[in-house]
């Protein structure tokens, strides 16, 4: 049970930092357009 608690905490890092690139590359983008 542990491993399955710490297997999913370190999927949803992965997804929370992969989400906060994404929302930062997405700004990066509308700041170079205008």
């Amino acid at each position: 049970m542990e491993k399955f608690l710490i297997g999913a905490a370190a999927v949803l890092i992965v997804l929370g930092i992969a989400v906060i690139r994404g929302a930062k590359r997405v700004n990066d983008d509308e700041h170079h357009r205008h």
